[in-house]
């Protein structure tokens, strides 16, 4: 694969097709480019207008089956601290997946490859249908990449912003599911570490004003909460006992660094089924001192 995929004739198609930039900034930088000769990437590098992440979110959609071996990549799905998950075809079983990449230099510890290594093949052991099945992993071109079953409900925190908070009913099973999923990883010896409505995925779409059926809550990300980078939302790994995880759901002795257990995941469960209840997560608006605080304290939302 070229090193720079900057000049491919592609580069704003994909751009506009992922929402990264809109047609007309597209058609702008796309002159400016061809008047200058600045190469795409380059330019909106100069001005700041893409983030490292997207930028490699277009390089890997430009070269789609270069980036990981026997896999196509089709379409972006999401991206965070933890990388970009792409819809993707597995091409010796035609089978289409989840396929989460990380950009290995972005996270900061040499030994991280390794400790991917031990949580996936961890995770590829739980067999359950309340959790998302891990397929495959591996390491290549300085990226980690996770194989997983794909499901096209989309996550319980999307549903809440755009629908609101849920029933009582519906909150209550997917709780139930989840509990029962955790129940099953606890007694396999994983804990989670991040469970929060987005990591609590559906395996269908669902409309909770049109729909009476209720669908399958599966849980994603088991054992991959060590890899988050850190940001307004999230904590960084800094030693084997750093918290990890999304402080508003965190257990108080998550968010101190303290050695956590299974508890850790009920605690979380209950901090997002009151998101699922109320439409926002438990001491909402606050920053992350005031939450550690707050829990610490034992002080109540």
């Amino acid at each position: 694969m070229s090193d720079s995929p900057d000049r491919s004739p592609g580069f704003w198609d994909v751009a506009v097709d992922c929402g990264l930039l809109s047609l007309d900034e597209s058609a702008r930088l796309s002159a400016e480019s061809e008047k200058s000769g600045i190469p795409p990437g380059e330019l909106v590098r100069r001005k700041s207008l893409l983030e490292p992440v997207e930028l490699d979110i277009i390089e890997t959609l430009l070269h789609p089956r270069d980036i990981v071996p026997g896999y196509e990549l089709l379409r972006s799905l999401g991206c965070g601290g933890m990388g970009v998950v792409y819809e993707a075809r597995q091409l010796r079983l035609d089978r289409s997946v989840a396929l989460k990449t990380i950009l290995i230099h972005r996270l900061g510890d040499a030994t991280v490859a390794t400790r991917f290594t031990k949580e996936a093949r961890a995770i590829g052991r739980l067999q359950h249908p309340h959790i998302i099945t891990a397929h495959d992993f591996g390491e290549h071109a300085g990226r980690l990449f996770l194989a997983m079953e794909l499901v096209s409900g989309g996550d319980l925190e999307h549903l809440v912003r755009n629908h609101g908070p849920l029933s009582e009913r519906a909150t209550w099973e997917f709780i139930r599911q989840a509990a029962f999923a955790l129940e099953y990883a606890h007694q396999s010896g994983i804990i989670h570490r991040d469970i929060k409505p987005a990591n609590l995925l559906l395996d269908r779409r669902y409309d909770p004003h049109d729909s009476d059926r209720i669908p399958n809550v599966k849980i994603a990300d088991f054992g991959l909460a060590f890899l988050q980078e850190e940001d307004t939302a999230k904590t960084r790994l800094t030693s084997e006992n750093a918290a990890v995880g999304s402080p508003q759901y965190m257990a108080p002795e998550q968010l101190e660094g303290g050695e956590v257990d299974f508890r850790a995941d009920i605690y979380a469960l209950g901090a997002t089924a009151w998101h699922l209840l109320l439409g926002e997560p438990p001491f909402s608006g606050k920053n992350l001192m005031q939450i550690v605080t707050a829990k610490v304290a034992g002080d109540l939302p």
